[in-house]
């Protein structure tokens, strides 16, 4: 299938901006393959974070800026996923306790079939938004859209190209 430059441009403003709205903005909805991206993507600054060095200042410099940056990415990316699924984001209050009792939970156990537990009981909220289906209409956090960063134009333009003339 060939493309148009002009439609290759428009792909990449549209990516772009999508880039920019699953990153940086907490209103609109997210599909959950972007959700998973987004999961991915956190998982990988906790590794890099791992590897910094224990002295305080790599911490100050580098450790707690990445923490903040990558918990601000993760609160926008479950905001928007509760609101593809027609909730409110303010049902992350819920989900934020229930973490943060489950990392409280592993640092104070010493049983490592407990801790094992308790990490496994913190990935309940972030399955939850993984696999439960998104509202494939417009709800009041937004319009349903059949683009998603893993789907990609082509599986967005080929929907478009199969509806008859005058939808």
């Amino acid at each position: 299938m060939n493309t148009s430059p002009e439609q290759k441009l428009a792909y990449q403003k549209r990516l772009n901006r999508e880039l920019k709205e699953l990153f940086v903005l907490t209103r609109g909805r997210i599909h959950r393959a972007d959700y998973f991206l987004m999961c991915i993507m956190i998982k990988g600054v906790d590794e890099i974070m791992a590897l910094i060095p224990e002295e305080p200042v790599w911490w100050l410099i580098i450790a707690i800026p990445l923490w903040i940056l990558s918990f601000y990415i993760g609160l926008c990316a479950m905001t928007k996923r509760l609101r593809d699924i027609g909730l409110s984001g303010w049902m992350l209050i819920p989900a934020y306790l229930f973490i943060g009792a489950g990392f409280i939970g592993t640092e104070i156990v010493e049983d490592m079939t407990l801790k094992v537990s308790l990490l496994g009981v913190m990935l309940i909220p972030f399955i939850i938004l993984l696999f439960w289906p998104p509202q494939r209409k417009d709800n009041k956090y937004g319009p349903y859209d059949e683009f998603s960063i893993f789907n990609g134009a082509g599986a967005y333009n080929k929907k478009k190209a199969n509806k008859p003339q005058g939808e």
